[in-house]
């Protein structure tokens, strides 16, 4: 490592009262948590689209059409409601599509990712 980024670790290491070796045990798992967190995000983000395409088929079967197209007619603002939740959904699987490649990282190599947070606040002091 480098000698600042150990010179960090022991400061803060010290500030807490542990062992430098235990300080990164706890950064390191810290990533696996990050890990479980962007996996509920995920499910619940596919969980959300799963729900969306239902009551949009639901709605289409109610007011729509032979051919597919639905006649919003005086529902104007399901219409909204569901471009609005549609426009939602496609931003946070495009957010997610970025940011694929730290999710991966964090599975195979969590310390990479750990070293990375501890040059992020070396870099923002």
């Amino acid at each position: 490592m480098n000698d600042k980024v150990a010179e960090v670790l022991e400061k803060l290491a010290a500030k807490l009262g542990v062992t430098v070796d235990h300080l990164w045990a706890v950064l390191v798992a810290q990533v696996k948590n990050k890990q479980i967190s962007w996996i509920v995000g995920f499910l619940l983000l596919a969980a959300a689209t799963a729900v969306f395409i239902w009551l949009l088929k639901r709605y289409a079967k109610k007011h729509g059409d032979d051919v597919g197209v639905i006649d919003w007619g005086d529902y104007e603002g399901a219409a909204a409601g569901f471009i609005i939740s549609g426009a939602l959904i496609a931003t946070c699987w495009i957010a997610a599509f970025f940011s694929l490649d730290t999710f991966l990282a964090t599975f195979n190599n969590p310390e990479y990712v750990a070293l990375k947070g501890v040059l992020k606040m070396l870099v923002s002091k």
